[in-house]
């Protein structure tokens, strides 16, 4: 994955690319005036399982910062039960 179309994939750029719910059949929606940010399911097939991204997700956070910079962070901890 380093190399994509011999332009150099950075370490930052797989990280959210890990971290995007779209692999396992969810879609984020965004916070809209009101309305609250949610993942929902997709209408696509998951190229992965969602037990399988929250392995991943769980195995980040463990390496990761303070902060986990999620699409729908507080939404995504509270999938994995950590919150």
């Amino acid at each position: 994955m380093n190399k994509r179309e011999d332009k150099d994939t950075s370490s930052n750029a797989f990280i959210v690319a890990m971290r995007n719910v779209v692999y396992c059949g969810k879609v984020l929606l965004r916070a809209f005036k009101h309305e609250k940010e949610e993942i929902v399911k997709g209408k696509h097939v998951p190229l992965i399982t969602e037990e399988l991204f929250m392995k991943v997700q769980h195995v980040l956070k463990k390496k990761g910062t303070k902060d986990l910079r999620l699409p729908g962070g507080r939404i995504i901890l509270r999938m994995i039960g950590l919150l």
